[in-house]
């Protein structure tokens, strides 16, 4: 089989595919690393909604730093297959729990910025989950199949469910998680990061920089 991008091309045979750069699946496609390089090559008979090559060449204009998005288009035998992506390295996610808030602040503001770039562009996030999520000094949501493009008219939807969603995420996957909160602190610190807003414009206002997350949170929740 043939796997081409816009500049390389790989002649390779299916065992040799799977057995030197096979990472995972989803419902949806295989995904193999070439390289620094994430191929997500889609399944024949995919059930699931999967973007199209129109939509992963609109994505590629979109410039965002940690909600990553495809970089190129692939073919398979000349019909077209699915994206490639840069590919994160995972590290400990425990490590966030010692961050110090001013980080924690500053990764909560690039996503911030990502979200916003979205919005702008009218791509709605439908799906966050843990496996999704990589931390790698720095917080990164890898999987763009997750997303879908909507019309101009739904702008101001898009932005309040692409906040919710990112608000729930990163309360219920790294604010809760790594500070062991029972029912009665994780329903305080939901009430108190505020829906109406992005959850970094919140802790910027009552965060002690010095703090870490785990400290932060048990004093909100005390």
């Amino acid at each position: 089989m043939q796997i081409r991008t816009s500049n390389i091309i790989y002649n390779i045979s299916k065992e040799e595919l799977i057995e030197k750069h096979y990472i995972s699946e989803g419902d949806e496609a295989m995904v193999y690393k070439f390289g620094s390089d994430v191929f997500k090559l889609y399944k024949p008979n995919c059930p699931k909604h999967r973007l199209s090559e129109e939509d992963i060449r609109y994505l590629m204009q979109i410039r965002n730093d940690r909600i990553l998005l495809p970089n190129e288009v692939i073919y398979i035998d000349e019909k077209f297959g699915g994206y490639k992506m840069p590919y994160i390295v995972a590290s400990s996610k425990t490590y966030v729990k010692k961050m110090k808030m001013i980080d924690i602040y500053a990764q909560l503001q690039i996503i911030k910025e990502d979200l916003l770039k979205l919005k702008d562009c009218n791509v709605l996030i439908y799906d966050l989950h843990n496996e999704n999520y990589i931390f790698n000094g720095g917080m990164y949501f890898i999987d763009p199949g997750s997303y879908m493009i909507k019309n101009e008219l739904q702008s101001r939807y898009i932005e309040i469910l692409n906040r919710e969603l990112m608000r729930e995420f990163i309360l219920k996957n790294v604010f809760y998680k790594y500070c062991n909160l029972n029912l009665w602190q994780k329903e305080k610190l939901y009430n108190h990061i505020s829906v109406d807003n992005y959850i970094c414009d919140t802790i910027d206002c009552d965060m002690d920089p010095n703090e870490t997350l785990y400290q932060y949170v048990k004093r909100i929740v005390k």
